[in-house]
């Protein structure tokens, strides 16, 4: 008779690690970066943000009365809130069964993930191209999104369009083929930013990571008129061991940017990667931005009813700009 082996062993335990593994991690970074403002009293709101005009240089002849007036117009801006939702549920046997890396706290474990999750969503609609709207009998509020804010094709529709002097301009916005993004795109816009802003510019670039590609290779060639591309020669402190091709600061004479790489940027309604996901992107001044929460994000039990443990979590708020000039955005194919 044979001994015993392993083919035919009964009894054995299942080896199960004590770690449950997600490779998407939660970061969040726009959300991450922008502050929380103050809480809005509802829905709906208003900005007021100004433009100073330009003014003459011309000098004043002496004994002129002062027969005409000048003032520094206001403009309104509107914004609206968003509520969004993540519920959970756990059944009563799921919740105290031990599972491997979850222990017997299932119900805990899918709540975190919950909130985790619901942060994902706020930061698809920030930085989105949405533009906001009222509820109504079949759609719910709509905060507007980064993208939206700054596309001056988007944001100057819509009952809540921004006035056209506090607007984007077209100078700061790229609409060309995503992989066509050079050099000399990004210092036209910064160029035009500066112009509008006239001042230097100090901005968070968030881009998708075929647009991060490029960027990062600003340092390794040069392009020219004949589109081709001249080796340019980079210093490297990592020595000739290390290959280095990676951008995370850029400055011009016009101001500078410091880059971070996101995959939240022009999702489709569903959360999928959308045509331009990896190709869009934008430069924003975070001290004209903020996050104001009508509900911060909370979970909520429900009540039992014998199915389990279940609830949810959301969260009540709206993106607000205050004042979106001189910030360039990346739209290609718009």
């Amino acid at each position: 008779m044979a001994g015993m082996n392993e083919a035919v062993q009964v009894g054995k335990r299942q080896e199960l690690p004590n770690y449950i593994t997600n490779i998407q991690p939660g970061d969040t970074p726009v959300l991450s970066l922008l502050k929380t403002g103050p809480r809005p009293l509802q829905m709906s709101g208003t900005i007021i943000a100004e433009q100073y005009p330009d003014v003459s240089k011309t000098g004043t002849l002496d004994d002129t009365p002062v027969t005409t007036f000048e003032r520094v117009d206001r403009y309104a801006m509107n914004v609206k809130g968003m509520l969004v939702r993540k519920p959970w549920k756990v059944s009563t046997l799921a919740d105290v069964t031990t599972v491997a890396g979850a222990g017997t706290n299932e119900a805990g474990r899918q709540m975190t993930a919950a909130m985790l999750l619901l942060k994902r969503i706020i930061e698809q609609v920030i930085c989105g191209d949405q533009d906001s709207q009222a509820e109504s009998g079949s759609d719910p509020w709509t905060t507007r999104g980064i993208l939206g804010w700054l596309d001056v094709s988007v944001s100057g529709t819509g009952s809540d369009a921004i006035p056209a002097a506090v607007r984007p301009i077209a100078g700061t916005k790229y609409t060309g083929a995503g992989a066509s993004f050079a050099e000399s795109n990004l210092k036209s816009m910064f160029q035009a930013a500066y112009k509008q802003k006239k001042a230097k510019l100090d901005l968070v670039g968030v881009v998708g990571v075929t647009t991060r590609g490029l960027i990062d290779d600003f340092t390794s060639v040069l392009a020219t008129s004949s589109s081709t591309s001249q080796p340019r020669t980079i210093f490297r402190v990592q020595g000739n061991n290390v290959y280095l091709n990676k951008v995370t600061d850029i400055e011009y004479s016009t101001g500078s940017a410091t880059l971070i790489t996101s995959t939240f940027l022009d999702l489709a309604d569903d959360g999928s990667a959308g045509t331009y996901t990896d190709t869009s992107g934008f430069f924003i001044d975070p001290s004209m931005w903020d996050i104001g929460y009508l509900k911060p994000i909370a979970n909520t039990n429900l009540p039992a009813d014998g199915s389990g443990v279940r609830g949810y979590v959301d969260a009540a708020f709206m993106l607000r700009c205050r004042n979106a000039l001189a910030q360039p955005v990346i739209r290609p194919g718009s």
